[in-house]
């Protein structure tokens, strides 16, 4: 059994290509042995992007705080608090926070593919 709080995880600033205004936390990580998949909370500032992208992993994920819109090909959906997301694996997809403060969400993903 692992238990945690959410305040005692490392936050580290999302360094990849086009990504403005988002940082992660690593609840149950590549650091912690669970056996089938990873939860990450992850905050985009107001203004942030995640921009398009695709990687094996699948997605869920679960709107705890803010507004935003899940990019994929083709357009976008908004969300809010409450929403959730399922996304297939290598499915392109991004976040963009549309509101005036911090979208933050709970993203788990599969252990497989994970790079």
């Amino acid at each position: 059994m692992i238990i945690g709080h959410v305040k005692d995880v490392q936050r580290d600033e999302v360094q990849a290509e086009g990504v403005e205004g988002a940082s992660i936390q690593w609840l149950l990580g590549p650091d912690r042995d669970v056996p089938h998949f990873h939860m990450r909370y992850v905050t985009v500032a107001p203004g942030g992007v995640i921009p398009l992208h695709s990687h094996g992993p699948i997605h869920q994920m679960f709107i705890v705080k803010g507004r935003g819109a899940v990019l994929y090909e083709g357009g976008e959906t908004p969300i809010e608090e409450g929403s959730f997301v399922y996304m297939p694996s290598a499915r392109i997809h991004g976040t963009r926070n549309t509101g005036s403060d911090s979208l933050e969400f709970v993203c788990c993903v599969n252990k497989l593919g994970q790079g």
